[in-house]
């Protein structure tokens, strides 16, 4: 897979030792699945903003609890709802 306008390969990791074996793109681009080498399929959400949410909600607790988060990294998710 690669960066839209690019050609910069992005990694769709399956974890280690897995390879990707197929690919296959939703009509609305918005999102990609992929089979595994183990069988494991796996989707993967394109929207920029549900990917912003998610990653807002994955970081919520380490933004609460590390007072040495970059406030500037911290901001990023101010306005995010994480609900």
């Amino acid at each position: 897979v690669w960066q839209q306008g690019s050609s910069d390969p992005r990694v769709l990791d399956h974890g280690s030792d897995v390879y990707v074996h197929g690919v296959a793109l939703t009509p609305d681009g918005n999102t990609i699945v992929t089979r595994g080498s183990d069988g494991t399929v796996k989707v993967w959400d394109r929207n920029l903003d549900s990917l912003i949410q998610k990653g807002c909600i994955w970081l919520q607790d380490y933004f609460t609890t590390n007072p040495e988060v970059d406030p500037y990294v911290r901001s990023m998710c101010e306005n995010i709802p994480t609900s």
